[in-house]
C-alpha cells in the first residue's frame, strides 16, 4: 500500500499507524521521490527509523480516563456470596450502615449502561480504544484494547473507591490484586485517549455533568496492567 502524503506530521502518522495495525497491510509512504518502507532504515526524528517513530507516536501519549460505576455491575458474584454468606454468614436482609441500604438492595444495584455518555464522545473526538471493567477487572480486560508493545499504568487513587468494595475485601481478607481482578473498583468503563484531546474530553463530560477521572497512562511495554498507589504503593 503505497501513500502519497502532502507532509507528514504526528497526526498524519497516528492516522497511518492505525491502519497499518487494523488491515495488517505492509505500508510504504512516498517522500518526493523516495518510497520508504514502513519498517524501512530510513532514519528521520533524531535517528529513529520511520518505523520506531509511528510505533512510538501510536503507543506513547495515551491516557485513560475512567467512567465511575454505580456498584458490582453484576461481576464476581461467587466471590460475593461466599464472602457475605458463607463467611460473614449474612442476610440480603441486613442493612449494612456504611453502604445506606440492606446488603440485598447493594447487591442488586442495577448495572450502569454507557452509551448515552460514550457515543457523543465516539462523534467529537477520536477514541483510541474503550474497555468495559467486567468480570477480570482491569487486569484481563484492559489489555484487550492495547496494541502490542504496550502496557498500562493505572493510579488507584485517582477516583474516589465505593464502600462496597472496602467492605467486601475487609470481610473476605481478599488480597488487593485479587479485588482488582474480579471487580470493576469503581470503574465502570474506560475510555483511551490522545494526550492532546485528553482535557478535551474531560471538559466535554463536565460540562454534561458526568464524573470522568484521569487514571492512568499507555506505556512501552509488554502488555502488562500495573497499578499504582494506594495498597499498590508507589
Amino acid at each position: 500500500m503505497l501513500y502519497r502524503p502532502d507532509c507528514i506530521n504526528e497526526r498524519y502518522l497516528e492516522q497511518l499507524a492505525e491502519i497499518r495495525d487494523l488491515t495488517k497491510v505492509d505500508i510504504s509512504i512516498e517522500l518526493g521521490l523516495q518510497s520508504v518502507n514502513y519498517h524501512s532504515l530510513i532514519k528521520i526524528n533524531r535517528g529513529h527509523t520511520l518505523g520506531e517513530y509511528i510505533d512510538a507516536v501510536l503507543r506513547i501519549k495515551r491516557y485513560q480516563i475512567g467512567l465511575p460505576s454505580t456498584g458490582l455491575h453484576s461481576n464476581g458474584f461467587s466471590l460475593v456470596r461466599k464472602i457475605c454468606f458463607d463467611v460473614k454468614q449474612m442476610s440480603i436482609e441486613d442493612y449494612i450502615p456504611s453502604l445506606g441500604r440492606p446488603l440485598g438492595d447493594e447487591l442488586l444495584r442495577p448495572t450502569r449502561l454507557y452509551p448515552k455518555v460514550c457515543l457523543p464522545l465516539i462523534d467529537k473526538f477520536t477514541i483510541k480504544g474503550m474497555v468495559h471493567i467486567t468480570g477480570g477487572g482491569f487486569y484481563d480486560n484492559i489489555p484487550r484494547v492495547m496494541p502490542g508493545g504496550c502496557s498500562v499504568e493505572v493510579d488507584t487513587t485517582s477516583w474516589p473507591q465505593l464502600p462496597v468494595f472496602t467492605l467486601l475485601q475487609q470481610w473476605g481478607n481478599v488480597d488487593w490484586p485479587e479485588m482488582y481482578r474480579t471487580f470493576n473498583m469503581g470503574i465502570g468503563m474506560i475510555l483511551v485517549v490522545g494526550a492532546h484531546e485528553a482535557d478535551q474530553v474531560l471538559a466535554h463530560l463536565a460540562e454534561r455533568r458526568e464524573p470522568a477521572y484521569l487514571i492512568g497512562q499507555v506505556t512501552q511495554g509488554d502488555g502488562q496492567v500495573t497499578l499504582r498507589g494506594g495498597s499498590f504503593g508507589d
